[in-house]
């Protein structure tokens, strides 16, 4: 096993110049490659939410996998800061007593929504008809069982053709109303009211209550809670949560309608920390990953991705040409999707590279993007990730949020609710076909996706290249046949078909 993987340290898509990574150490090792003349070549791109120690650990276990192949490696490492949010951020909001008075009111006017669609329209009447919180809350606790005592499926797809038009605007003043003089809303909303206002030490704030922080963003707390009025004393109406609320169940019935769901107890949650939470469950940290990823692509000398194409160019000039393989595990997908296209505009015509994907993140807009592209350029590709059964239960925060990454990438982080992603098995059928999926059909529709092995879910053993065991989203380098898979897709000469 090599005792020093080959790993080109990132920070915003520059050379991390303070952790010992410029151009110079990148010429270096395309140095030594160009003496070896390796017949393959790796280049590997970890997840978006890996630390740089775990990703250069799991670098060095990998690197002595690829030399099993034949093959020699290299790590892109790149920073992206937030390992905390599952593990912390989460509990954390879940613990919040505004978040679980919010959870319940939501759920409330959700379900009653749900109930009166499903009445005969001769029968619903105006108003929502909410039931008490205590029976709600058993809902609730059933968690991914919730609701699953009403016939969503019944309830036609263009009873809600968009989240705004979820509601009647009847049904939307109900609700305002009911949130708007809820006692503990109002409570709580106080004592975080009181948590904002300047007071003396010792005193407790305004309405003289207890002061309650909160992960809430701040952006909407502004909104929501308006400068502590003249005596520090609030009215019965003073704080302006019902249309934040209106917007979250309009969002989630349409999902539910609209089969765009991840089951009602998730949707719930995503739709809360959506319009609530969006800060401090990483959104801006997400975004700004993807913005580094575009960031190495820049045309300053110390952008990483520019500086590994222009070595891989340099390489081919010289006269050796190793078969290429692509790695991209989860966020790594998008840096495999950019660099491709950065491949794409410099390299000669008869390059080509072949890509394997695990539980890869990127979007379906992304990778179309790319294939649209530089699709020619692509040999092979194979994406390996969790079947849908499996992605569901791969809890990344317990009963907070007791689903995969990958889910709360889809359901929270991206800017699309919903976001189809090319990793999850459920965006390759109903309902992601037909109008508004033009990217999704445009990826499947591709020749190297085409073949029967081109995806592999686990579990599933179909032969070799194609077994895929994995579990979770972080550990697929112990999931032996899934690691065996691309050691042998990376084994397999240059010109043979996956």
């Amino acid at each position: 096993m090599p005792d020093d993987p080959a790993c080109i340290l990132l920070r915003d898509g520059r050379f991390d110049a303070a952790n010992g990574s410029d151009a110079g150490k990148l010429k270096e090792l395309f140095a030594g490659i160009a003496k070896r003349r390796p017949a393959r070549l790796v280049l590997h791109f970890h997840g978006g939410l890996v630390s740089r120690q775990n990703a250069i650990a799991d670098a060095q276990i990998l690197a002595g996998e690829y030399q099993q192949s034949g093959a020699e490696s290299i790590f892109l490492v790149w920073e992206s800061g937030v390992t905390e949010i599952a593990s912390q951020k989460l509990p954390q909001i879940f613990r919040e007593d505004i978040f679980q008075a919010v959870h319940v009111k939501v759920s409330q006017f959700v379900k009653a929504k749900l109930q009166k669609m499903l009445r005969p329209e001769g029968a619903r009447g105006p108003g929502l008809p909410v039931e008490f919180e205590a029976t709600i809350q058993k809902d609730i606790d059933r968690r991914s069982a919730m609701f699953s005592d009403l016939p969503i499926g019944e309830i036609p797809p263009d009873a809600a053709p968009d989240p705004d038009a979820a509601l009647t605007e009847d049904e939307k003043q109900q609700i305002e109303n009911n949130v708007d003089r809820d006692p503990t809303l109002n409570g709580e909303l106080r004592a975080i009211a009181a948590a904002r206002a300047p007071a003396e030490p010792g005193a407790r704030g305004a309405d003289d209550v207890a002061p309650k922080s909160t992960l809430m963003d701040e952006e909407v707390l502004a909104k929501i809670i308006p400068p502590v009025p003249e005596g520090g004393k609030f009215g019965v109406t003073t704080f302006l949560l019902g249309k934040h609320i209106v917007w979250i169940v309009g969002a989630v019935v349409w999902r539910l309608v609209k089969r765009r769901d991840h089951g009602p107890y998730l949707t719930i949650i995503e739709e809360i920390m959506r319009e609530l939470y969006v800060r401090a469950v990483g959104r801006s940290l997400w975004t700004g990953m993807k913005d580094s990823i575009e960031h190495a692509f820049g045309f300053e000398p110390d952008c990483g991705g520019t500086a590994l194409v222009g070595e891989i160019k340099a390489l081919r000039e010289a006269g050796v040409r190793p078969s290429i393989t692509l790695v991209g595990h989860s966020a790594g997908a998008i840096y495999v999707a950019r660099l491709l296209r950065a491949l794409h505009e410099k390299m000669d015509d008869d390059f080509r590279v072949n890509i394997a994907l695990i539980a890869p993140a990127c979007t379906f807009a992304d990778l179309a993007r790319a294939l649209e592209q530089a699709g020619k350029r692509v040999r092979n590709l194979r994406v390996f990730g969790m079947g849908d059964a499996i992605e569901r239960v791969d809890a990344i925060a317990g009963v907070v949020y007791p689903a995969s990454l990958l889910y709360f990438v889809s359901g929270v982080l991206e800017d699309e609710r919903d976001a189809p992603l090319v990793g999850m098995e459920r965006y390759y059928s109903e309902p992601y076909v037909g109008d508004g999926f033009g990217q999704v059909a445009f990826v499947k529709g591709q020749k190297v996706l085409a073949g029967p092995l081109a995806y592999a879910w686990s579990e599933v053993s179909e032969r070799e290249g194609a077994n895929c065991d994995m579990t979770s989203h972080g550990g697929w380098i112990s999931a032996a046949a899934t690691l065996a898979s691309i050691k042998f897709l990376i084994h397999k000469d240059g010109d043979d078909a996956w």
